[in-house]
């Protein structure tokens, strides 16, 4: 799959990158047309038991990890170093980027941050800027932790639970000796 343009927008410029007919650049956002390289890492949650007498253990499928991009690419010529500049801002930034990624035939979408920039110059080349992007997916807040998706199965367990030993208790000091 060829990958042919990213882009970083900052949410604050979507209304004024959508009243743009070219891609947003500069401080809100920045297309990155020039990739060398594109690695998308996608890795599942799996917590392991011992179960005494069984060869091997059991796998328990527990969701997933955010998916990691990682973009190589290159900025040169004139406009190389703004281009640099524009993406260092977005990382110094630290805040949630929409992501639109085209490849031959497709299209994705999302949040994401950026969690690493390196940067790359050889002496001979001085208006040239190598580049090393690491994005991890973003995942608003406010979604349910697993203790809140859990909280309705506790109580319901603690109910239950009172309940029996209420009742034991009760048959406990009814009887007569």
């Amino acid at each position: 799959m060829q990958w042919n343009t990213v882009e970083l927008v900052s949410p604050q410029s979507q209304a004024a990158a959508k009243s743009r007919q070219n891609s947003p650049k500069g401080a809100n956002g920045i297309s990155l047309g020039r990739l060398t390289r594109v690695t998308v890492d996608e890795r599942q949650r799996v917590a392991y038991h011992a179960v005494p007498g069984m060869d091997g253990d059991a796998a328990q499928m527990m969701g997933r990890f955010p998916v990691q991009v990682t973009i190589d690419g290159v900025f040169f010529g004139e406009k190389g170093a703004d281009s640099l500049q524009g993406l260092r801002t977005l990382y110094l930034r630290g805040e949630p980027l929409d992501f639109h990624a085209e490849a031959v035939g497709e299209g994705y979408s999302g949040k994401v941050l950026i969690t690493e920039l390196q940067v790359f110059q050889r002496a001979s080349g001085p208006d040239e800027f190598s580049y090393r992007c690491q994005l991890v997916e973003y995942t608003e807040p406010g979604s349910k932790s697993p203790n809140e998706q859990l909280a309705p199965v506790e109580s319901s367990i603690q109910q239950e639970a009172e309940k029996s030993v209420n009742n034991s208790v009760e048959a406990l000091t009814s009887r007569k000796i």
